[in-house]
């Protein structure tokens, strides 16, 4: 329900059973309140995902901001690309 923090980030494989699970879980309840119009973070499941989310510009210039946010806070970030 963390609308606005950076994207989960699930396009490598799952390392264990128990992760594809949560992931799968996950994918199923997104999809649902997605489809119900509930506001949700944004999730990549494939690059293909990825790369749409970063084309548009709006998300870019979001992505700047939490990068250069979390840099004046000393988290630890990484720009989307």
């Amino acid at each position: 329900m963390q609308v606005e923090a950076f994207p989960l980030d699930y396009t490598k494989k799952p390392k264990t059973q128990r992760e594809a699970w949560y992931r799968g879980f996950l994918r199923e309840i997104k999809q649902q309140l997605d489809g119900a119009g509930v506001p949700t973070r944004e999730v990549f499941f494939n690059q293909q995902q990825k790369r749409a989310y970063m084309e548009n510009p709006e998300n870019q210039r979001k992505e700047r901001e939490r990068y250069q946010e979390a840099r004046r806070e000393g988290t630890p970030a990484r720009l989307w690309r």
